[in-house]
């Protein structure tokens, strides 16, 4: 007998069906369009690092446009089921559920969340760390896996899909794993959790000498005495945090002399610049960095890339600057640099 498809089965379909047209976007873009394609992926997630033709080739795109197809046509058998009402299709759909509520994937259903968050994020600065790409864009991903899930459990739904009666037994030890999981990570989440306590007790402000930093909502600063200055290192990010490219990233920024000598700042550039020469280094960076009203004379190491060692050097009320990180690290740098005040 023909059973009527449930409207929320017609979603999840036509929702995998978008997601088969994306993937077949993707492949055609690679294939044709790279410089477009990637210019496109690069406004939408500023995380994604700029590719080109030349840095991939033409045999690359070619393997980049059939794994996307091949990703297209899976999408399309898995909507295809959603619209047919095949069961393993739900079954599948249950799978990664649990799979986002267990080890904390977030964003099996749709990567939408990070992706408009990643463009809101600015205007909330510098809660929107936290906030709209960060612990938010999880629960939002948890909560949609938790009433999906719940929906495919339904009598009516499992009925439409003419599921097996006994199903529930491994459904419901699959769940029971799934909490020890999803616990298991809470737990791994502790600097996580400890940047959250230190939020809510100091708030999203720290101040060297009366300039004002925003804090990133993850890091929790260590405070040098009164006013004085702060070190942040973020290093092993826990499950809780969506974006692992954030991890990697140790500041130091002081408001008192560490060497009590004469050198000027320049001269403190210099000498930074010999040290590493002597250890073989060849490639360097000087610039200037403009922090409030001050200007701060720096160096960079770039040796093995763009995102080496950034030493800064000023007259107060910020005498030094330190920072190490990855790509997305020294975006956050640059931001937290620019934003104070």
């Amino acid at each position: 007998m023909f059973m009527r498809r449930p409207i929320g089965i017609t979603f999840l379909g036509i929702l995998n069906l978008t997601d088969a047209l994306r993937a077949f976007g993707l492949a055609l873009g690679f294939l044709l369009a790279p410089h477009l394609l990637s210019s496109i992926l690069v406004w939408f997630d500023n995380s994604v690092a700029p590719f080109s033709a030349d840095e991939y080739g033409l045999a690359h795109r070619v393997l980049y446009f059939f794994l996307a197809c091949l990703f297209g046509v899976l999408f399309f058998i898995y909507a295809w089921g959603f619209w047919r009402l095949k069961n393993w299709a739900r079954v599948i759909c249950i799978f990664f559920c649990i799979c986002d509520l267990a080890m904390a994937t977030g964003g099996a259903l749709s990567p939408l969340p990070y992706l408009l968050s990643e463009k809101l994020a600015p205007v909330f600065w510098p809660h929107s760390h936290f906030v709209m790409s960060g612990l938010l864009g999880s629960l939002l991903n948890y909560m949609a896996a938790t009433i999906v899930l719940a929906y495919l459990l339904r009598f009516p739904v499992k009925q439409a899909f003419g599921a097996n009666p006994g199903e529930w037994k491994w459904i419901t030890g699959v769940a029971a794993l799934a909490l020890i999981s999803l616990g298991h990570s809470l737990y791994k989440s502790g600097p996580e959790l400890e940047a959250i306590r230190w939020h809510a007790r100091h708030g999203d402000q720290i101040f060297v000498n009366g300039v004002s930093f925003p804090v990133y909502y993850w890091h929790v600063p260590t405070i040098y005495g009164r006013d004085s200055g702060f070190s942040i290192t973020d290093l092993r990010p826990g499950p809780l945090r969506p974006r692992s490219e954030d991890s990697f990233m140790s500041l130091d920024v002081l408001g008192f002399r560490e060497d009590q000598n004469s050198l000027t700042v320049d001269q403190l550039v210099d000498q930074k610049i010999q040290y590493f020469g002597k250890s073989g280094y060849t490639k360097f960076n000087k610039f200037h960095l403009n922090i409030a009203k001050q200007t701060l004379s720096c160096m960079s190491e770039n040796e093995f890339g763009s995102h080496g060692p950034v030493y800064c050097y000023g007259e107060g009320p910020i005498f030094s600057i330190y920072f190490v990180g990855g790509e997305r690290s020294s975006k956050l740098f640059e931001f937290i640099m620019s934003a104070a005040k």
